[in-house]
């Protein structure tokens, strides 16, 4: 059993993984990958992560849909930054039918009101950066009263 474990422990690569509480197919995770990011990084889509407003944030939270992020993409080894700063990572989906992947981030309190760029990083690659604005509290609460 030591002898396994300390195989497991120096190895590295792909392996699957199998749940024993429920019955669900096996899934495959990356054991100490270096990123590597065969395309461009892309971001296609950004939003509010609370109410969807594109290109805008007032929740604090941002979703952003990216392609170009290789299979061993996870919370470990996706950057936001905004303005050159790195964000908190929150989520890192698999790829859906356009093989976007979502990542979700929580922007830090040295983020101010304003315009801003956004970019993500994976490994050595940078996406382009991409405008987003952080509207004043009081331009949020009069959008919000107008919507409604």
């Amino acid at each position: 059993m030591k002898q396994e474990a300390a195989r497991i422990q120096d190895s590295y690569g792909w392996f699957s993984t199998a749940p024993t509480a429920q019955p669900r197919p096996p899934a495959r995770i990356a054991v100490d990958m270096k990123p590597v990011c065969v395309g461009r990084l892309n971001i296609e889509t950004i939003c509010d992560g609370l109410t969807w407003a594109r290109n805008e944030v007032s929740s604090g939270f941002v979703s952003l849909w990216i392609t170009g992020l290789h299979d061993s993409a996870d919370l470990g080894n996706v950057r936001v930054l905004i303005d050159g700063r790195s964000q908190v990572t929150l989520y890192v989906s698999g790829p859906d039918e356009n093989a976007a992947r979502q990542v979700n981030a929580r922007l830090r309190s040295f983020v101010r009101p304003g315009p801003h760029s956004v970019v993500v990083e994976f490994g050595s690659a940078r996406s382009q950066p991409v405008p987003l604005l952080l509207p004043l509290p009081e331009q949020h609460a009069q959008q919000e009263e107008s919507n409604h």
